[in-house]
């Protein structure tokens, strides 16, 4: 049987050396009572046994405690840290274990392997992109120039700059420098001026750095068979400084698009007030309408095969040409597009050397907007957002957020409504040929939506390519799962799963962290899941489950009994329960959104300066169906906030609001209902 040697030093980070010090007169005062027998000697000893247990478990805290408050992965640090608790290893197949099929035949050799992923990521977009020089023949019509205006990009200025690197992730990976983002945030004020300086010059020249053009990919498995390459996604990672240039550009961009009303109102990315969660709410919303007017509903969920990785150059450089960016910023934007390389590294054993580095050499890519960069998402919304020209007619809606976009079609007539959107496929496979992208028929979903009363009124043939196309009971689409029938079940099942894996995490960590690294832990993995897009799912009548699992999370958190009253937990936390934090997130749409709400002394007045003096207007609607939508819930819920809080001036408003909601744990929205 072979013997493991488990040293303190390498398991026992936390030791310090006044535990030392303390185990050492431990065992002297132990060696000195067996042999003197002395019975005052082992009351000593017992005090003093005592006090060292009392501090290991205290400096073990502390420890553990700091050990997930400096982490920038608070899950990953969690479960290493009850891996080592129960002496497991993790679930997780680390970058070493990395064996793949290639050629029919296993590779293990690291340094072979990353050669041959960083082919496949490399060939696998070239090849799209070579169906379509072989197929579409210049298809590409030229924009017309859409804006009067010019873009130009103004000097930085150090505090810029500086102000631009304090708002950059403090994450430790780092691009093929190997310089991580907290290096540059620590020695900022030191190199601010000369970075200040090379962004100017770039500027004012049109040339990005080659240094910066050089990208480090690391695989990371998905699903499937894990030796089978195609289950592997290139994560991007460029250096932080190419990161710091880009947002300074991007800034001026943004700004520029913004200003100008350049990107359609479909686009719900990188514009100021918008998100996802606006793009969700705009989608759902034309969903309850359409079925509040009794007409068939169906939504078209696309999925564009490597869309950021095979944008064509010279279509996005026309693109940008026609929005009014010309000159010495599209000379900059085509440098930053051009000359770029990658190389694909592993981490594995080699030697005596446990995480030694295997790097492919580099290959040069040709299309593509760069995955890791600041500037590729918005480059890639302004390549998409000339889509919308294809649309005019009212009954269908596109909502757009980077690569991800939608169709909401309605007509009275299910007959009609399939042709509708027929004729939407072909107007989008058309507009993707034409601009070279790939759309992926068989991840594009068709979802037929539904309420209680024609639930099986019928269902149309979509065709698209030849090929009919799937309806499903429900797509995910920018995070949350969209069910035909609408009652989230579906979508809070999976929160579910996470909060009670969640649950456990904090059952194993409670003996040893504080509750304020607990705290932290539920904010990341368990508000974090309630939090997003809550105002979406939350009036469903599943969320009830997810109350009863966040009662649970609280009483271990407190360590309470298991029928011990929560709300008192609550408070003392200063958490708010699942239903508090809809309301709560209900009130705040409203206030950051309140175009898309009126206020009934707005009607009477015409008068839109007063947001928040008077209740908001109910929109006509027909049906009970409706009263479940965002929008009515939002209304409903905000009209329903006691009269001081809707007094408040603007400035102090929201605070307020968040006030009442943690002083006040609803256990359900009929209760807060009946409350204010």
């Amino acid at each position: 049987m072979t013997k493991l040697k488990v040293t303190a030093k390498n398991n026992k980070k936390w030791i310090t050396s006044e535990i030392i010090a303390t185990s050492k007169r431990l065992k002297d005062m132990h060696r000195n009572w067996k042999l003197t027998g002395d019975q005052n000697v082992l009351r000593t000893y017992k005090g003093l046994k005592t006090s060292y247990v009392r501090l290991i478990n205290l400096t073990k805290r502390e420890y553990n405690d700091n050990l997930i408050r400096k982490s920038n992965n608070i899950n990953k640090a969690v479960w290493n840290l009850i891996n080592g608790l129960s002496g497991g290893q993790g679930r997780r197949k680390e970058k070493s274990d990395i064996t793949i099929i290639h050629d029919g035949r296993y590779v293990r050799d690291l340094l072979t392997t990353s050669k041959i992923f960083n082919d496949h990521f490399i060939e696998s977009a070239a090849l799209i992109a070579d169906e379509f020089s072989r197929i579409t023949n210049a298809k590409y019509v030229d924009l017309p120039r859409l804006s009067s205006e010019s873009f130009f990009l103004n000097p930085v200025t150090e505090a810029e700059v500086f102000n631009t690197i304090t708002q950059l992730s403090k994450k430790k990976s780092a691009g093929a420098d190997g310089i991580p983002c907290h290096i540059l945030y620590n020695i900022a004020g030191y190199i601010v001026k000369p970075l200040s300086h090379m962004i100017n010059d770039a500027f004012s020249s049109g040339y990005f750095p080659d240094t910066l053009k050089i990208a480090r990919v690391v695989p990371v498995f998905k699903k499937g068979n894990v030796h089978d390459i195609t289950n592997y996604r290139p994560i991007s990672l460029v250096s932080v400084f190419s990161k710091l240039f880009e947002k300074c550009i991007a800034n001026r961009l943004i700004n520029y698009l913004t200003k100008y009303k350049l990107l359609f109102r479909t686009q719900h990315g990188f514009i100021k007030g918008k998100s996802t969660v606006t793009a969700l709410f705009d989608s759902i919303t034309r969903i309850y309408e359409a079925l509040d007017n009794k007409q068939h509903v169906i939504g078209i969920y696309f999925d564009l095969s490597k869309a950021f990785d095979i944008v064509n150059h010279n279509i996005l450089l026309k693109k940008l040409e026609s929005y009014g960016i010309t000159g010495i910023p599209l000379k900059l934007l085509s440098s930053f597009l051009t000359g770029r390389s990658q190389f694909v590294e592993l981490s594995g054993k080699f030697g005596n050397v446990t995480n030694h580095k295997f790097k492919s050499s580099e290959l040069d890519y040709k299309i593509g907007t760069p995955q890791g960069s600041t500037l590729a998402p918005l480059l890639f919304a302004i390549f998409v957002n000339d889509l919308d020209r294809k649309f005019n007619d009212p009954s269908i809606s596109l909502c757009k957020y980077a690569d991800d976009t939608s169709l909401v079609i309605s007509d009275p007539n299910l007959d009609t409504l399939a042709q509708k959107a027929c004729d939407a496929i072909t107007r989008i496979r058309e507009w993707c040929d034409s601009n070279q992208l790939k759309l992926n028929e068989t991840k594009t979903g068709v979802v037929s939506f539904c309420n209680s009363r024609n639930n099986q009124a019928g269902r149309p043939n979509i065709i698209m390519n030849g090929k009919l196309l799937r309806i499903t009971s429900g797509e995910r689409f920018l995070g949350v799962t969209v069910s035909d029938n609408l009652n989230w079940s579906s979508h809070i099942d999976q929160i579910c799963s996470k909060l009670r894996s969640a649950c456990y995490a904090i059952i194993c960590l409670r003996p040893v962290v504080g509750q304020s690294a607990l705290l932290k832990y539920y904010y990341a993995q368990v508000q974090s899941q309630l939090h997003y897009a809550i105002i979406i799912w939350g009036n469903s009548n599943a969320t009830v489950r997810l109350l009863l699992l966040q009662k649970r999370i609280v009483r271990h958190m407190c360590n309470s009994g298991m029928r011990d009253h929560c709300k008192p937990l609550f408070k003392r936390l200063q958490i708010m329960t699942v239903y508090s934090l809809y309301i709560y997130n209900c009130v705040q749409f409203v206030f950051d959104n309140s175009y898309q709400f009126t206020t009934n002394e707005e009607i009477r007045s015409c008068d839109r300066k007063t947001r928040f003096g008077s209740k908001l207007t109910v929109p006509r609607h027909k049906t009970t169906l409706f009263e479940n939508s965002p929008k009515y819930m939002c209304i409903k819920l905000f009209n329903s906030l006691p009269i001081d809080l809707l007094k408040c001036n603007q400035a102090s408003f929201m605070s307020k609001v968040k006030t009442f909601f943690l002083d006040n744990p609803f256990y359900s929205i009929s209760e807060y209902l009946c409350k204010t």
